[in-house]
């Protein structure tokens, strides 16, 4: 493999960096960044910025790690998903199509994050949670469990999704709500302040505000 240093244009941003090619795929990687040899980075791939990128971590088709984000262990970016910022991948997580996470996102276990899906701040989703659709995550979220976020959905301040819940539609959880077991949420309903969802409730509509408890 070719280790001729060149100029290569990341798309973050930064314009022209100093780069080479990685030997396991032949994507370009920044000499300021750090891909272990048992790393794959596809042709069209690339790691960028102060990035860190482990163990056997795949990084397919025009996908993009950047930023000082660490991505490690068995986890996988495909498609046109960019992960950058501080944020932190590993597991078994899949983050592909043209899902897009930064600042600094946690995403861990078997989590698939896929579509236009897009989280920011200091949120995590662990478990064998999905996110996907145009779906919106940020803040101090967490997804955990099985939950399933979709749609155009939006979900950010402390709030805790988890068992197998699923969050469709316009649906809208804030605040420091909390959303368990099999629940449904669909449509225009918006779960605010420190409302509690629980079990096998479905809601299209209409509001839950503080105290408020539905199982």
């Amino acid at each position: 493999m070719n280790e001729e240093i060149v100029s290569h244009d990341f798309g973050d941003g930064q314009g022209q960096v100093l780069a080479r090619r990685h030997t396991n795929g032949g994507g370009y990687v920044a000499l300021t960044a750090d891909v272990e040899p048992t790393v794959l980075v596809e042709p069209e791939a690339g790691v960028c910025g102060s990035a860190q990128v482990k163990g056997v971590v795949r990084i397919l088709d025009r996908s993009r790690v950047g930023g000082t984000a660490v991505v490690e262990e068995l986890a996988v970016l495909a498609g046109d998903a960019v992960v950058e910022g501080a944020c932190h991948v590993d597991g078994s997580a899949q983050i592909y199509d043209e899902a897009y996470l930064s600042d600094a996102v946690r995403i861990g276990g078997n989590a698939r994050i896929f579509d236009q899906a897009r989280l920011t701040g200091h949120c995590s989703v662990t478990d064998n949670a999905w996110i996907s659709g145009q779906a919106q995550v940020s803040d101090f979220a967490r997804i955990s469990g099985t939950a399933r976020i979709t749609g155009a959905s939006r979900i950010s301040g402390h709030v805790r999704v988890s068992g197998y819940a699923h969050v469709a539609g316009n649906a809208a959880i804030e605040g420091e709500s909390r959303v368990s077991g099999n629940c449904t949420l669909r449509g225009d309903v918006r779960i605010t302040d420190n409302a509690e969802i629980i079990g096998f409730v479905v809601l299209d509509h209409g509001v839950v505000r503080a105290n408020e408890r539905r199982q």
